[in-house]
């Protein structure tokens, strides 16, 4: 009889259908929360410069008919990597009997 040790990698797998460890659901939060922080901070600049410019005629009404559009909803069948398959096999003992 031939023992395998088999070693079966799934961690890029889990990644990607956004199963993460605890440490890359908190740096993955961390970065995705200052960027949307970044962005709508930005967005309120812009919307209030534009509302402060009285004088062009610009209006709240003006300012929702540029709301952009909902996102385009995506299919995909995850995940896209293979698990790694790793084996090695150990020698057999036998024993004759005669």
């Amino acid at each position: 009889m031939q023992l395998l040790y088999v070693s079966i990698d799934q961690s890029q797998c889990w990644r990607e259908i956004g199963l993460l460890s605890p440490w890359d659901i908190g740096t993955k939060g961390a970065e995705e929360g200052k960027r949307a922080a970044l962005e709508a901070i930005g967005r309120w600049a812009e919307e209030g410069d534009y509302l402060a410019a009285i004088e062009k005629g610009s209006s709240v009404a003006d300012l929702a008919a540029e709301l952009p559009e909902p996102p385009e909803l995506i299919l995909d069948f995850l995940p896209h990597t293979r698990p790694k398959i790793y084996f090695v096999p150990e020698p057999a003992i036998f024993t004759a009997r005669v």
